[in-house]
C-alpha cells in the first residue's frame, strides 16, 4: 500500500505511452493513486505542490533533443536554413526550463523527485521498482521484466534533431551547464545512461538512419504522395508516378546534402567528445560525489531533527532564566552602583573633617610654640622645674 496520499507524475508527450504502462502496473498491483501530467510547466507543478502539502510530484524532465522536436517537429525536414532563430528561441527555452525545474527541486527537494524522460524508454523497469520502492512500503514486489525498446528514442522524435542537439552540447557552455545541472540533482536510474545520445556510435546510428530516411520526417511527403497516385490508377498514373520519383529523387538529394553536413558536424562534435571525454568523466565523479554528500546532509539533517526538536524547550527555559539572571544582574548593580555614591559623600564627609582636624592641631601647634618661646615661658621657668621637684619628693 502507499504510505502518502497520492503522487503526481509530470512527463513529456512523447513518453506518455511508456509511462502509462508503469502506472498501470503500480496502480493495479500496488494500489499507488497516480495522477499523470503532460509536459513539465513548473507553475502548474507549484500550484500543485501548494494545493495538496501531502502531495509528491515525479517530474521527467525532457532532453534537448525532446525540446528541439516538440519545437520544431512539425517542420520535418525543413526545420532548419531559414528556421535558426527558432532554434536559438528553442534552445534558450529548453535552458529556462530546466533551471526552472532546479529551483522548484530546491524549494521542495523532500516532495520533488527528477528522472530522466529518457529513463521509460532505456530502462522502464527501473523506473517502475525506484516508484514502487519510494512510495509503497513492503520494499519492491517480485513481478515480471519490462520490455525495453532499442529505439533510441521515441517514435515521434526526429532523428536530425538528437544529431542537433548533440552538436549543440558540444559547442554551447550555457546548454552544458543546463545539462549538468538537472543531472546532478536527479536521481540516478539503474540501467539509464544520460549520455547515451551524445556517444559516437549512437551518433552514426542516428545519422545512418537520418540519410536513408527509416525515421519520421525524412520522406514522409513524398511516399505519402506515392500512395495516393497508386491509389488513384489510370492512364496518368505512370507518368505522375515517374514525376514523383523525379521529385522524391530531388527530395532525397537535398536529404544527402543536409546529412553530408551532419556527418562533417558529427566528425568534429566526435573529436570534440573525444577531447572532452575526461571532463565529462570529472564531472560526473563531481556530480556523483555531491549527491552523496547532498544524500548525507539529508541523512543528518532528518537525525537531527529530534534533538532539535527536543532542546528547543530546554533552550527556551535557559533562555528565560538568562533574563531573570540579567534582570538581577541590573537591579543589584543599581543598588551597589547607590551604596558607592553614598560612601563616596562619606569619604568626602570625613575628608572634610580630618581637614578640620588638621587646623586645629596646627592652631594648637602653633599656639604652643608660640607660648614656648614667650617672655613669660622663659622667665617662670625656675618656678616650674621647683614645682616638678617637690612634686618627686611628694611622691617619694
Amino acid at each position: 500500500m502507499s504510505n502518502i496520499p497520492s503522487v503526481s507524475i509530470w512527463c513529456p508527450p512523447t513518453y506518455q505511452t511508456h509511462l502509462d504502462s508503469i502506472c498501470n502496473v503500480l496502480e493495479g498491483r500496488l494500489n499507488l493513486e497516480t495522477h499523470v501530467h503532460e509536459g513539465q510547466d513548473c507553475s502548474a507543478i507549484e500550484t500543485a505542490l501548494t494545493a495538496a502539502p501531502d502531495r509528491h510530484v515525479v517530474i521527467f524532465y525532457e532532453s534537448l533533443a525532446d525540446a528541439l522536436n516538440r519545437e520544431l517537429g512539425h517542420l520535418g525536414r525543413d526545420a532548419t536554413g531559414e528556421n535558426q532563430p527558432r532554434i536559438v528561441v528553442a534552445l534558450e527555452e529548453w535552458i529556462a526550463g530546466n533551471a526552472a525545474l532546479s529551483a522548484l527541486f530546491y524549494r521542495h527537494r523532500q516532495r520533488v523527485t527528477l528522472l530522466p524522460a529518457l529513463g521509460l524508454l532505456q530502462a522502464p523497469g527501473s523506473v517502475r521498482d525506484l516508484l514502487a520502492a519510494r512510495f509503497c512500503e513492503g520494499g519492491v514486489p517480485e513481478w515480471d521484466s519490462m520490455p525495453v525498446t532499442e529505439a533510441l528514442l521515441p517514435p515521434s522524435v526526429d532523428p536530425q534533431f538528437a544529431l542537433m542537439a548533440s552538436a549543440i552540447l558540444q559547442t554551447a557552455p550555457d546548454a552544458q551547464d543546463a545539462r549538468d545541472q538537472i543531472e546532478a540533482i536527479s536521481t540516478p536510474l539503474e540501467g539509464v545512461d544520460p549520455q547515451l545520445l551524445n556517444t559516437p556510435r549512437t551518433l552514426e546510428r542516428l545519422l545512418s538512419e537520418a540519410r536513408s530516411g527509416s525515421a519520421p520526417g525524412f520522406g514522409v511527403r513524398a511516399r505519402e504522395r506515392h500512395e495516393d497516385i497508386a491509389a488513384q490508377g489510370g492512364e496518368d498514373s505512370a507518368l505522375d508516378l515517374r514525376r514523383l520519383q523525379a521529385r522524391h529523387a530531388q527530395d532525397l538529394a537535398a536529404l544527402r546534402r543536409q546529412s553530408d553536413a551532419l556527418q562533417i558536424r558529427l566528425l568534429d562534435a566526435v573529436a570534440q567528445q573525444t577531447q572532452l571525454s575526461d571532463l565529462a568523466e570529472q564531472k560526473q565523479a563531481e556530480a556523483a560525489a555531491l549527491r552523496d554528500l547532498y544524500q548525507r546532509d539529508a541523512k543528518e539533517r532528518d537525525a537531527l531533527g529530534p534533538q532539535v526538536e527536543q532542546l528547543t524547550p530546554q533552550l527556551d527555559t535557559e533562555r528565560a532564566a538568562f533574563d531573570d539572571l540579567t534582570r538581577r544582574y541590573d537591579e543589584t548593580r543599581s543598588g551597589l552602583e547607590r551604596q558607592i555614591a553614598g560612601q563616596m559623600a562619606d569619604i568626602a564627609a570625613l575628608a572634610r573633617d580630618v581637614q578640620d582636624r588638621d587646623r586645629a592641631v596646627t592652631d594648637a601647634q602653633n599656639l604652643y610654640d608660640g607660648l614656648v618661646r614667650s617672655s613669660s615661658w622663659r622667665i617662670t621657668r625656675p618656678i616650674r622645674v621647683i614645682v616638678r621637684g617637690l612634686r618627686r619628693i611628694v611622691r617619694r
